[in-house]
């Protein structure tokens, strides 16, 4: 259980969440707002907020739910009453995903594809009624795992203002449930493609079939049920698994296709106990799990075509504080505790001296070209003397705090979230000095490590860099 200093600090947490929501809605609110809405929790939760803030802009809300045979019926049963009860204009735009070859084909990337296509329909609908502000519900949560849909928000340029204010899928659940939103605690339904491995095309009769099986389960079962096609067969024996596992070692990440393999390995355990005389060729028979790959820390660095895409992204988009934070990052090789203790008199002489605890000192150099641009950003916002890279709060950008933005324009420019981290800015200074220079003890020392051993990491290339230097030296 909770302490009550714990609940209370939880309740404040929960409240400031709130007001930031609600703020952000008031200036999303200055115009007439489109939301794509499901008449779950998230998209709820930002109906709520859109609606009670353009009633005092005096603009409408629009709450569009597609109509889709890969979501259950009465998904859109649901969204109609929660958008009654909310308050929202509930329109509904019906869409055969099917109908494009691409997606019924099911590739790796069919959620981008389908989200692609029914963002494109969303747009639409958005710029004939002359709406620029097009909301979806993604989360905190969803730009931590595996989401290639996400993609297609940021191209489209659709805003999710619960990830931008970094709400997690529990602090929506709790303010939905402040807000006494009646959908708060209803669980999620995925889309019924999910239930289908990666290359196994899909068919509205097979996903109706699993939709009934579901239905039947939840009759026996509490909470979320997911039914899941192995294989379009009859046949359960060895040979059929063995197929099924090497379709999903052909479109699935190996902690997917470890998970799925445990289901199986369980659904055997339990005919072999509940049925033994129907499958005594199975008896004793197991899936095997796939290794994981070892990934080095170089595949998580971001790439110079990523970092030229952020840096050209937030300069267009007149981010400059965050466009500032980037290039001191990536063109000094910086920490982000040393990158705040930058100040406008440091870009007068070009370098910034750091004292440890030892006594040592530390220089960190800046560029010319940058000491120039960030010169005349200043006098643009009459920075004289002081530091360069404070909040609103007056106090220093925290290594959290620019993690988290960091996270969010990833999602809105298409970029790898798994590499675009602070400290990722510091690798890449390192891998550019070292493609340019090949000086490692120098390098150590612009870095501050003790010990060059510890910059030798640096000598190691990404996977990425292996295979593009093996196809470039093989040519026997």
């Amino acid at each position: 259980m909770k302490s009550q200093r714990e609940e209370t600090l939880l309740q404040n947490q929960i409240s400031d969440q709130k007001a930031r929501l609600e703020a952000r809605m008031r200036k999303l609110a200055a115009g007439d707002i489109c939301l794509a809405f499901s008449g779950g929790v998230d998209s709820s939760l930002l109906l709520k907020a859109a609606v009670d803030a353009a009633e005092e802009t005096g603009k409408k809300v629009y709450a569009v739910t597609f109509d889709s045979r890969l979501h259950p019926a009465c998904d859109l049963e649901i969204a109609g009453q929660v958008a009654k009860e909310l308050g929202g204009i509930h329109q509904v735009i019906q869409i055969d995903e099917l109908e494009q070859a691409d997606i019924r084909m099911n590739p790796e990337n069919r959620c981008y594809l389908c989200k692609r296509r029914l963002f494109s329909c969303l747009k639409e609908f958005a710029e004939e009624r002359k709406i620029t502000c097009i909301l979806d519900g993604t989360n905190e949560d969803d730009l931590h795992v595996y989401r290639p849909g996400i993609q297609a928000l940021g191209e489209l340029g659709i805003i999710s203002p619960l990830a931008e204010l970094h709400i997690t899928k529990a602090e929506v659940k709790a303010l939905a449930s402040m807000y006494g939103i009646s959908v708060a605690s209803r669980p999620s339904t995925p889309c019924m493609a999910t239930r289908i491995p990666y290359g196994m095309e899909l068919n509205y009769d097979i996903l109706a079939r699993i939709g009934e099986g579901e239905a039947f389960l939840r009759e026996m079962f509490s909470g979320n049920v997911r039914l899941r096609l192995l294989f379009a067969s009859e046949d359960l024996s060895e040979d059929s698994l063995r197929k099924y596992r090497n379709l999903l070692i052909s479109g699935y990440r190996p902690a997917t296709i470890n998970q799925r393999v445990f289901a199986v390995n369980h659904f055997l355990l339990f005919l072999e106990e509940e049925y033994p005389a129907d499958f005594t060729a199975l008896s004793g028979f197991r899936l095997h799990s796939v290794k994981t790959p070892r990934e080095t820390f170089q595949d998580s660095i971001i790439t110079n075509e990523d970092c030229e895409t952020l840096e050209r992204n937030l300069k267009a988009e007149h981010h400059d504080f965050w466009y500032f934070i980037v290039r001191f990052l990536v063109t000094t090789g910086a920490r982000v505790s040393e990158l705040v203790q930058i100040k406008a008199e440091h870009l007068t002489c070009g370098y910034l001296d750091l004292y440890s605890k030892g006594g040592k000192i530390r220089r960190i150099y800046i560029p010319d070209s940058l000491c120039r641009e960030a010169k005349a950003w200043c006098d643009c916002r009459g920075i004289i003397s002081g530091f360069l890279f404070v909040g609103k709060n007056g106090r220093p950008v925290t290594t959290r705090g620019i993690h988290s933005q960091l996270k969010h324009y990833a999602v809105r420019y298409g970029i790898n979230p798994d590499a675009m981290y602070p400290h990722s800015f510091r690798h890449r200074f390192a891998k550019n000095f070292l493609s340019r220079s090949g000086d490692i003890s120098l390098l150590a020392d612009l870095l501050g490590h003790e010990s060059i051993e510890t910059t030798r990491i640096y000598l190691t290339r990404s996977s990425r860099e292996q295979k593009l230097l093996l196809d470039e030296m093989v040519t026997w």
